[in-house]
């Protein structure tokens, strides 16, 4: 009965996923606020919020926008205003920026309590996520810091998803299988499960029982979007077109503003292939303001992990577009420098600097390049431009190879 269900699901779908409606004028400014903000153009996102007028529907999307657009600006007081009106719909969200805020402020007892508003609330980020978060480097030995991390934020069934989600990364698939069974179907997490199983179940070339788990993952996902985005990622790098078709049509229905759910839908119709479809996606792209160049970035950072040279021609075809962002110059550089066109690879990174010089964790990653290949005065020398930019893990790097 369940591969009835998600049969018909998938064909609902699939009729539907050319059927996203045109956004209003105002969600286009919105959109494009947002994808300004995805590429850290925080002036130009606040101009466009400021001059914009959202709808009733749009004012929670549109006050998140602004205060994020604020304090990549360095408006960090008039961010946390805005923060604090939305911890009560976007409570983890909110509070983590909080967090951020007032780590910037060196505020370490209010950030501390932000971060633990954040960790009771149901949708907190994974421990993993929050502890190499290069915000928090230094208080590893701060005493309210390492007692904030005796209590138990995360339930059996977080633990388990993270042990599951490490064993299959090191391809230790029929473990993950045996842990993940001890997640029962009323679990909150169970959806998430349902993921991990099916990406296992597809490494030991299981397909049928991993397009089923696939399957229930989304319908018991419902309206949690970051599960969703999740597996959106997942489907659109391993090609499973159709499945994420049914993925970025619900994503929209709870956040129709997001442009990146866009990008998505235009990836879909590049990985099918379908020339006219294609060219529509574009076009739709770019009456949001979102440049083809841009689709094949996304491209890109989807494919880096399994198909590398995919990856590498996509960030080729962004900078080939006359588009100088700095992003696709560090994205192309890192995945050079890691496959051991170093030489070409640093090339990109001191482009991407030339690009946007603001730029401390590249100076972080470059410096951490050269360490490598020996030249210990070079990397010393972007690791003092990166802390004099407030990047905190330079600071441990010179103490360890500068002194």
């Amino acid at each position: 009965m369940k591969l009835k269900l998600s049969a018909i699901l998938l064909m609902v779908s699939l009729i539907n996923i050319g059927a996203i409606a045109q956004p209003a004028a105002q969600e286009k400014q919105l959109i494009r606020a947002r994808f300004n903000l995805s590429g850290q153009h925080y002036q130009e996102a606040l101009s466009v919020l400021n001059t914009g007028q959202s709808s009733t529907t749009l004012v929670p999307r549109w006050t998140l926008a602004k205060a994020y657009a604020l304090a990549g600006s360095g408006l960090l007081n008039d961010a946390a205003v805005l923060f604090e009106e939305l911890i009560e719909l976007f409570p983890a969200e909110a509070s983590y920026q909080l967090s951020l805020i007032s780590i910037q402020e060196h505020d370490t007892e209010h950030a501390l309590g932000y971060l633990k508003t954040h960790l009771q609330s149901k949708d907190h980020f994974p421990e993993k996520r929050i502890k190499l978060d290069r915000a928090f480097t230094g208080l590893e030995n701060d005493r309210a810091w390492i007692n904030l991390w005796q209590e138990n934020w995360y339930t059996q069934s977080e633990q388990t998803i993270g042990e599951a989600d490490y064993l299959i990364s090191n391809g230790q698939f029929d473990e993950a299988l045996l842990s993940l069974e001890n997640i029962p179907a009323n679990d909150h997490y169970y959806p998430v499960a349902c993921l991990l199983k099916g990406k296992a179940l597809r490494g030991l070339n299981q397909e049928r029982p991993a397009m089923k788990a696939f399957g229930e993952s989304l319908s018991g996902s419902r309206l949690n979007e970051r599960s969703l985005a999740e597996a959106l990622d997942y489907f659109i790098s391993e090609e499973l077109t159709d499945l994420a078709a049914i993925t970025v049509n619900r994503l929209y229905t709870i956040d129709p503003s997001n442009p990146e759910y866009y990008i998505s839908k235009a990836l879909i119709q590049l990985g099918k292939g379908t020339g006219s479809s294609v060219v529509t996606e574009m076009n739709e792209l770019e009456e949001l303001g979102i440049g083809s160049s841009e689709l094949y970035y996304q491209a890109g950072l989807k494919l880096q992990d399994k198909y590398p040279d995919r990856a590498m021609a996509s960030f080729t075809k962004a900078i080939d577009s006359g588009i100088m962002d700095a992003r696709y110059y560090f994205s192309r550089g890192i995945l050079k420098c890691s496959h051991t066109q170093v030489e070409s690879g640093l090339d990109d990174l001191a482009m991407s600097l030339d690009i946007n010089p603001n730029q401390p964790e590249l100076y972080v990653e470059r410096g951490e390049l050269r360490q490598v290949l020996g030249d210990v005065e070079g990397a010393c020398h972007d690791w003092q431009k990166a802390l004099q930019m407030g990047n905190p893990k330079a600071a441990d790097l010179i103490y360890k190879y500068c002194r």
